[in-house]
């Protein structure tokens, strides 16, 4: 094996978990953890050198889907988790690919995840899990309850902005930003509740309380995603309903315009037809004749407007 320095390098036992030298053999009935930085040179020359060749390339490649896939010496499982980084959108969400074996985990990501950090946390309070298939669970749970956080408060958001539009009439102009949200978070929601169901009926390497926790997991999956699809679709109807709200307000806009139109267009008829220069023409030579063709253009108008009024045209 390469030497390098990994994020983590521990042996897990039911007496704690001890940081370990990669280089130093597992101790008996341990299960070592090692985890590292997928784009770091050093740890992907490591992960080549120590596993398998469809393990290596699973663990390594440049982008992943979740998904589970079962190997003779062991399983790797791509899972997503929200970013919950400071200054990042938690809809950009971060790729940890765990490879489980007997007596072996390997998990490696680019990004910081907060689900390692837990992970790390329980571990130093002597809580952690000891077994490669409990530190599976253990990372499934935290990123599917993270996830599940974020949905929530989407959801959250997406009742306000609801009842602002649909209750107060306001204009809503966030409800793009958050369809955008709600469909990238969508995106890995079904394939990951889809690769944990498959995870929990692996028996090889996971205990009965290890497929017991992600049936569970994998169902919180599976309710997180049903809730971003409410979501999404919440956030569609209030898209076509302020669309439609637009489409109204363009075309009483549009109405007005055409009553109006329809008002001065006979009076514009009457004003040019009188301002022609012919000879001719009646009441150039009286004085009063401006007076009764105001008066006229003036009653007509009223006329149309009465006429439209008890039409309802507005």
């Amino acid at each position: 094996m390469a030497a390098f320095l990994p994020l983590e390098c521990r042996d897990l036992s039911g007496g704690g978990a001890a940081r370990a030298d990669l280089r130093a053999p597992r101790p008996q009935g341990a299960t070592r953890w090692v985890h590292g930085d997928f784009a770091d040179p050093a740890f992907a020359a490591w992960v080549r050198g120590a596993l398998p060749d469809p393990i290596a390339r699973a663990l390594l490649a440049p982008e992943t889907r979740p998904r589970f896939a079962s190997y003779e010496s062991g399983f790797v499982v791509n899972m997503r988790g929200a970013n919950l980084n400071e200054g990042a959108a938690p809809e950009d969400m971060i790729s940890l690919r765990v490879h489980a074996a007997p007596g072996l985990v390997v998990s490696a990501r680019h990004r910081p995840l907060a689900s390692i950090e837990a992970l790390r946390q329980a571990l130093r309070a002597g809580a952690g899990p000891a077994e490669a298939g409990d530190v599976v669970a253990f990372l499934a749970r935290a990123i599917t309850g993270r996830v599940e956080e974020v949905s929530l408060a989407l959801d959250d958001r997406v009742d306000a902005l609801e009842e602002a539009i649909l209750t107060e009439g306001a204009e809503g102009s966030g409800v793009g930003a958050l369809r955008a949200q709600a469909i990238r978070l969508r995106r890995y929601a079904a394939p990951q509740a889809a690769a944990l169901a498959l995870l929990a009926e692996e028996r090889a390497i996971l205990g009965r309380p290890a497929r017991a926790s992600l049936r569970e997991t994998a169902d919180r999956a599976a309710r997180t995603f049903e809730e971003l699809e409410a979501s999404r679709d919440r956030l569609a109807a209030l898209d076509d309903h302020l669309d439609g709200r637009e489409a109204a307000r363009l075309a009483r806009h549009a109405n007005m315009l055409t009553i109006v139109a329809a008002i001065f267009l006979p009076l514009g008829f009457l004003t040019g037809l009188f301002g022609v220069n012919v000879g001719g023409m009646p009441g150039l030579d009286w004085g009063g004749a401006f007076w009764v063709l105001s008066g006229a253009c003036v009653a007509l108008g009223l006329a149309l407007a009465a006429f439209f009024y008890v039409r309802r045209w507005f």
